[in-house]
């Protein structure tokens, strides 16, 4: 029975991001939105590519860059910033990843401010 249980654990995260997730692939970065869409930021387990994903469990909407190249890392910027010293200090951590797209700017963030204890995450 334990067999079976672990079996199924295993398989479950792979059917839910199956058509986001490729075989030869890692999620970096995903989460789901309120309007039951998902985003998720993968890359080549070899470091070959990234790529970013977005849209409904049936239907990719938006997938960057088209290609899958090595070139694909230099089309996303990423910035990091942390102020410790808790809510004293206004402490905050801030993780931002941008690429542009046919004119758009597309920005993923991950945010956490210690002085009211927010966290927020989106695009």
């Amino acid at each position: 029975m334990k067999f079976y249980i672990t079996l199924l654990i295993l398989l479950f995260p792979h059917g839910i991001y199956s058509q986001y997730v490729l075989e030869n692939e890692s999620v970096i970065y995903s989460f789901n939105t309120k309007g039951d869409k998902k985003m998720v930021l993968v890359k080549d387990n070899n470091n070959k590519y990234i790529q970013y994903r977005f849209g409904t469990k049936n239907k990719i909407e938006l997938q960057f860059p088209a290609n899958r190249t090595e070139d694909s890392w230099k089309q996303f910027h990423y910035i990091f910033y942390s102020r410790g010293g808790g809510k004293a200090n206004s402490g905050q951590e801030i993780a931002n990843l941008s690429f542009t797209k046919d004119g758009y700017q597309y920005l993923i963030y991950d945010t956490y401010f210690s002085k009211n204890e927010k966290l927020g995450t989106g695009f």
